[in-house]
């Protein structure tokens, strides 16, 4: 008798075949560019919650304040800064000016208004106690002072200790309406200046503007400078009070009355007529 056969085996085994043939033909579709398989199968498990991991993080320490200085606080000391520098150069600039030590840095103080007005006569402002270690510097043989009030005991002393030779020639400032300046008062002042014999000289009033200024103007007038020149110096030092009365008394004064000594000096430009 023939062995049974089991004939519905191989057809169940022919339909194993054919569902796991649909299984890998259904694996081995084409993915899109920048897909795997692993994201095939995730997708059929559904999507994936991510739960948000919480970080302790530690804030920054925020830097100080930082103090700033206005605009017109740093400007005013630019200026300041220029002013000063300025006045070192324009020394250095003149025949005769001293060119050591005038560095502000170091601890100078120029007394205001201060100017070289020819090699061996200066101008300025009445030297105060803090202008000392600068006058000194001139290395000065006289000092003519213009106001008639007494001299401090420290500026006094200065002199002596300094060797400087003390001229005091005071006269009152030109004021309307009934103050003038003598003009005999002038020319004495003026007698100091053109002696060589007391240069270095300084000449100072209060300010260094208005009194300096005339007797400047007339020494100017001795020196043959047109008026327009002369105005415009006497007016860069007393801006911003300049006077009429002291241009109208540089304009009148007659420098013959000093021109003898000026002669003997040789303050007449040689170009003169």
């Amino acid at each position: 008798m023939p062995e049974n056969i089991n004939i519905g085996q191989p057809q169940e085994n022919e339909a194993q075949k054919i569902n796991t043939s649909n299984t890998e033909i259904t694996m081995a579709r084409v993915l899109p560019v920048g897909e795997t398989k692993s994201d095939v199968r995730q997708q059929e498990k559904g999507p994936v919650t991510i739960m948000p991991t919480t970080m302790t993080t530690t804030a920054p320490q925020q830097p100080p304040p930082v103090q700033r200085t206005s605009t017109k606080a740093l400007l005013n000391d630019s200026l300041a800064a220029i002013k000063r520098k300025q006045k070192v150069l324009d020394m250095k600039k003149f025949n005769g000016a001293p060119t050591a030590g005038l560095d502000p840095e170091a601890g100078f103080v120029i007394p205001e208004n201060f100017a070289l007005v020819w090699p061996g006569v200066y101008r300025s402002s009445f030297p105060k106690e803090e202008t000392f270690g600068f006058v000194k510097c001139l290395k000065l043989k006289s000092i003519l002072t213009l106001f008639p009030e007494e001299y401090p005991a420290v500026n006094s002393q200065f002199m002596k200790e300094a060797g400087i030779e003390h001229f005091q020639i005071g006269m009152p400032g030109n004021k309307e309406p009934f103050v003038n300046i003598p003009k005999d008062r002038v020319a004495a002042a003026l007698e100091v200046v053109l002696d060589r014999r007391n240069h270095p000289v300084l000449i100072h009033c209060n300010k260094g503007k208005h009194r300096t200024g005339c007797v400047i103007g007339c020494l100017r007038k001795i020196q043959k400078w047109g008026l327009t020149l002369i105005f415009d110096e006497y007016r860069r030092h007393s801006h911003p009070k300049s006077r009429a009365l002291d241009q109208q008394f540089i304009e009148l004064f007659d420098p013959t009355v000093v021109m003898n000594i000026a002669q003997e000096n040789d303050w007449i430009p040689k170009y003169s007529p």
